[in-house]
């Protein structure tokens, strides 16, 4: 059994440790991976790119992947912390509080893409605490490789270039990216036709 701190620190840790991460994904073993298990699956025993961490976050070439079997610890706890530092005004003026509030929104949005209030809380840390836009956009590129229909990590995409669209070919490509998956075309097209007309 594992519980919701450590599963977040996991995945905090495996996002500070390899800051090129591209994809996220969903493991469905029964319980607790272990690293030989992974490299095993992998075909790639011995590989020192591949890390697994409280048998649940798996990082392996610049992807993650989180077991369902956590959720459970997980989500309340994130839930519980977002709600916990929302309640403080002007959060977002104390690094610490942003730095929680990054990593719980982080890990909730990855299971959880349609989730409106967590994608606030991370604009509240680009407009109020000087947060990377481009580096969202990175984050939001791993969302989307599990959540391609997402409404929502759709609409903080269009949130996040309207102030400076300079290369619009970029979002096309993304577009194209997503459009080639199926069942993705409605937001697809939405966000397209945005950025085109």
């Amino acid at each position: 059994s594992v519980d919701g701190p450590s599963v977040l620190a996991a995945i905090t840790a495996a996002f500070i440790r390899d800051p090129h991460i591209n994809e996220f994904g969903m493991l469905l073993n029964d319980g607790p991976i272990s690293l030989e298990d992974a490299q095993q699956v992998a075909g790639q025993e011995g590989d020192e790119d591949i890390s697994v961490a409280v048998g649940c976050v798996l990082v392996m070439h610049h992807k993650i992947a989180l077991a369902y079997w956590c959720l459970p610890a997980l989500l309340p706890y994130v839930s519980k912390e977002i709600l916990s530092v929302a309640a403080t005004s002007e959060w977002w003026r104390d690094t610490s509080m942003c730095t929680k509030m990054e990593s719980c929104t982080r890990a909730l949005l990855l299971v959880v893409a349609d989730h409106a209030t967590a994608w606030n809380h991370r604009k509240r840390l680009i407009e109020y605490a000087a947060y990377s836009r481009e580096l969202e956009l990175v984050f939001v590129d791993v969302v989307q490789t599990k959540h391609q229909k997402s409404q929502e990590t759709w609409a903080h995409r269009r949130w996040l270039v309207r102030p400076k669209l300079q290369n619009p070919f970029q979002e096309l490509s993304v577009c194209s990216s997503a459009s080639d998956h199926p069942h993705t075309h409605t937001p697809t097209h939405t966000h397209t036709h945005t950025h085109t007309h």
